[in-house]
């Protein structure tokens, strides 16, 4: 659902985050002098996953400075619902592969990355544009993309106080999100994980902010669920009468 907010907010990321990348990465960043006078940098495997969705999110060609806004409110001349779809695929290997990875990241950039790519989750889940949305996995499994994103947030270093404030803000959206039909969009497992991380961030870090975040979060996150309970019972009760 939402395939053009999807893809909007997706370039959106890109054009906050391709000057901070190399261009071998997908990014617009050139080569510094020293760079041309000692050769090559070494390949990075992990910033692979950000190139394929810059290839993705401009498939035609890479976009000229001057086109970058228009491409964010008119789109792309190829944009259409099976894009979108590769696109959050893309989108959710990078988080993985980024949260993944950030416990060894010590390039500031790779930082600036993961916290600019939690808060595109955010707007994504805030948008309804993960609304049932099915990524595959691996050969033969299918999981929602929502659970993707919070697996990788649960594993995340969020050592950093950007970042750290950039999580409670996905697992608050998400925990609290509920669909059309009025079922939740985190459940079960997903939802302990998420209400165990927020706990986890109120009692050691080290930022007030972050804590009274943490607080406020947990706070918000539960009532939320009791009173989708308490809505639950109520329908089940008048079915029943």
């Amino acid at each position: 659902p939402h395939a053009d907010d999807a893809l909007r907010l997706l370039r959106k990321f890109a054009s906050k985050t391709r000057p901070q990348i190399p261009k071998t990465s997908g990014g617009t960043q050139s080569r510094s002098m020293l760079g041309y006078l000692f050769g090559k940098t070494p390949h990075d495997l992990t910033m692979e996953p950000y190139a394929h969705l810059m290839g993705i999110l401009y498939s035609s060609s890479s976009p000229e400075e001057d086109n970058v806004v228009v491409e964010r409110i008119l789109g792309h001349g190829t944009d259409d619902m099976a894009t979108a779809r590769l696109a959050i695929a893309a989108f959710c290997h990078l988080s993985s592969v980024l949260c993944h990875a950030s416990s060894r990241m010590l390039d500031d950039s790779k930082s600036f990355l993961l916290g600019h790519t939690m808060d595109t989750a955010t707007e994504l889940v805030a948008r309804g544009c993960l609304d049932h949305v099915m990524i595959r996995t691996s050969t033969d499994e299918y999981s929602l993309a929502v659970q993707v994103l919070a697996e990788s947030i649960f594993v995340a270093d969020l050592s950093d106080e950007r970042n750290e404030l950039s999580a409670l803000k996905f697992l608050l959206t998400a925990g609290c999100r509920t669909l059309p039909g009025g079922q939740a969009l985190v459940r079960g497992t997903h939802l302990l994980q998420t209400i165990r991380v927020l706990c986890h961030v109120y009692l050691t870090t080290a930022s007030k902010h972050n804590k009274t975040t943490a607080r406020a979060s947990l706070q918000q996150l539960i009532t939320n669920v009791f009173c989708r309970m308490i809505a639950t019972q109520k329908q089940q009760q008048q079915q029943e009468n």
